[in-house]
């Protein structure tokens, strides 16, 4: 499912659904939000994925590709206004779902808890109706372990987590461990691939973010 969005770059999002998956599903995507009264749109979109578990049981997933830092029309120091719109609209839209939730996708800043960007503070704050961690909060994975994305500046690689699992409180207990971590590329022989020491073995790799996974135990 690739619903249109607001990209003038084609970066789109999209969710891969098994076909014969037995539970049925509601697909929403949201384009815009409302700010001061006024329509604003999102850099590309947000889409909302309402699964039916058991006929008591919704389970939502929101994918999200928040602003990056780049700013071509140099209009927005680092892009950081539409970030920091972005997660007061996406921040609204949580406060209206009344399933449990994971938000998945790609922040473009440390929306850790650790030296939080500030544009992501709203998601932490004690107004809303519910409460979020990341899953690598929950697995209590050490720091140096959670870095999803790698850059070189001059020669020297930088690793960061731009991406994130953040789960809603009523799932917290419902994640498996054994089967939820950051994914690693592999190698031509089925080996784990390290993080890349050179460009050069950065542009071999598939994409410079590493996939997440996670599994729930409902």
């Amino acid at each position: 499912m690739s619903p249109p969005s607001n990209s003038n770059r084609g970066i789109d999002l999209g969710i891969l659904l098994k076909k014969t998956l037995p539970y049925p599903h509601l697909l929403t995507n949201h384009l815009h939000f409302s700010k001061n009264g006024a329509r604003k749109d999102f850099n590309r979109n947000v889409l909302h994925l309402q699964l039916q578990i058991e006929s008591n049981l919704k389970v939502s997933l929101f994918i999200v590709h928040l602003k990056s830092k780049l700013d071509f029309e140099r209009k927005d120091f680092w892009g950081l206004k539409a970030r920091t719109d972005e997660v007061l609209g996406l921040v609204d839209i949580l406060n209206k779902e009344k399933n449990p939730f994971i938000v998945a996708g790609d922040f473009n800043g440390n929306a850790s808890l650790y030296n939080t960007d500030n544009e992501f503070l709203p998601l932490y704050s004690e107004q809303n109706k519910f409460q979020v961690k990341d899953l690598f909060e929950i697995l209590e994975l050490p720091i140096e372990e959670r870095a999803t994305h790698h850059y070189f500046k001059s020669s020297y690689r930088r690793s960061t987590q731009l991406d994130y699992l953040f789960l809603s409180s009523d799932l917290w207990n419902k994640v498996n461990p054994e089967h939820s971590y950051p994914i690693k590329y592999l190698g031509d022989y089925g080996e784990k691939i390290d993080p890349p020491a050179t460009l050069g073995e950065k542009q071999k790799f598939p994409s410079d973010h590493n996939p997440l996974m996670v599994s729930l135990n409902l």
